[in-house]
Formats: structure tokens, sequence, C-alpha cells
């Protein structure tokens, strides 16, 4: 696409493959955090608002934040240490067989909806670790990155979308203003860089306390929180 458009935005995600091409000029920085998660989806309504569901099970703690996406579908992100998920052996499992344990685990909270992925198409499980990413230039040639491609937030706050499509406001605002796409990506890469960090920040804080949830799950709802 580089060589028969004018501008390209990969916009592909946690595991960019536009990032990995170009490795060298990006330069990510990518931490690859302890728990395992499973992003879906459900029918259940979460329309209240974000909401996080914690669940003891035979073989530890498994808990999920969940949202609504619109108005009929919620997102349902499934989250667990590494020893619990070795435990439950969702490695080992189908997609299917790995959807229908989270689905035990979270009946009584999705009442009698199904959990759906739009994941069929990797083979395997589609469980991950959560790479905290940070690229030190976000743009090559003709070529800008943006979303998690360009720097990912930990999905506990909520905000990846919302700062994707900001990044994209302002990068349309700059290829407008500027006299040349490498002007319009140098303003977008000073001008985002900031406002990212600001939420990697905050996303790392929420990411760490999630990573150790365990040790604060006995303590009363004061203390809890």
């Amino acid at each position: 696409f580089m060589e028969t458009h004018d501008l390209v935005v990969a916009s592909d995600g946690l595991n960019s493959k536009s990032r990995a091409t170009f490795a060298d000029v990006f330069k990510p920085d990518i931490d690859t955090r302890k728990c395992k998660f499973v992003w879906l989806g459900t029918t259940q309504k979460f329309d209240d608002a974000f909401t996080f569901i914690f669940e003891k099970t035979e073989h530890g703690w498994v808990w999920a934040h969940a949202y609504q996406f619109d108005s009929e579908t919620a997102t349902f992100i499934v989250e667990c240490s590494e020893q619990t998920w070795n435990a439950f052996g969702f490695g080992q499992m189908t997609q299917q067989e790995s959807i229908a344990a989270c689905e035990r685990i979270f009946a009584k909270h999705l009442g009698g909806h199904p959990l759906m992925t739009n994941a069929n198409h990797i083979r395997g499980s589609a469980w991950i670790n959560f790479p905290r990413v940070l690229c030190e230039r976000w743009s090559y040639k003709n070529l800008a990155l943006m979303g998690d491609a360009a720097a990912s937030a930990h999905f506990s706050i909520g905000s990846g979308t919302k700062l994707a499509l900001e990044s994209a406001v302002a990068l349309a605002d700059y290829v407008e203003s500027e006299p040349d796409l490498e002007a319009a990506f140098r303003r977008y890469e000073d001008a985002r860089r900031t406002e990212v960090l600001k939420l990697q920040s905050a996303a790392r804080n929420s990411l760490e306390w999630f990573e150790e949830v365990e040790r604060y799950l006995g303590l009363d709802p004061v203390q809890f929180n």
C-alpha cells in the first residue's frame, strides 16, 4: 500500500505486522506482562458502567472486564494469572472449549447469554499476555502508526479506542494544515506522544494492580478499594 497510496495509517493492533515489518525504524519497546487474557463479547447487557467481576475457582481467581460496546453487544475480557491459566489447561483447549469454560465461570453474571469471539481465524488458543508497547518513532516514509500499534494502554482503564480516535483526528488536522507529510507526522508525534504517555502511566498502575489482585481480594471492601 505504501507504493500505491499517498498516506497509509497502520492501526493493526497490539501485534501490528506493520510495526514488525519496520521494527528497525519504529524501535518498539515491548514489555510482555504477567497475566493471560482473552477478548470476548456477549449479548448480556453491561450498560450501567465499566464492570469488574471476580470469581474464585478451584484453580484460582479469574476476573472479567465488561462494558457495553453497542446497543446489542458488550465486550467481555477474561483475565487470570498464568498459574491459574495453566491449572485450567486453557492453552490445550480449543477456542470453543475455552469459551465454554469461561461461560461456566461467569454463568451467574451472563444470565444465560453466550460468550462470543471474533478470533475464529486464529488457530488454537486466543489467550495472550498483554504487551505494553511504546515506539520510539511512529512514522516512516508515508506510513503512520496509530492506536495499539504505536502505543498500548491496558484495557482495564477502557481508553484504548478513545486514544486511537483522538490520534486519528489529530493526524487528519496536521495532514491538512502542514505543507508535507514529514511536517504533519512530526506534529502528530509531538502532540500525541505527550497524551499517550499520560494515559500509559495511569494504565500501568492499573495493570500492575490487576497483576497482584489476588493479594487484595481477601480484604474488606474499604481496604480493597
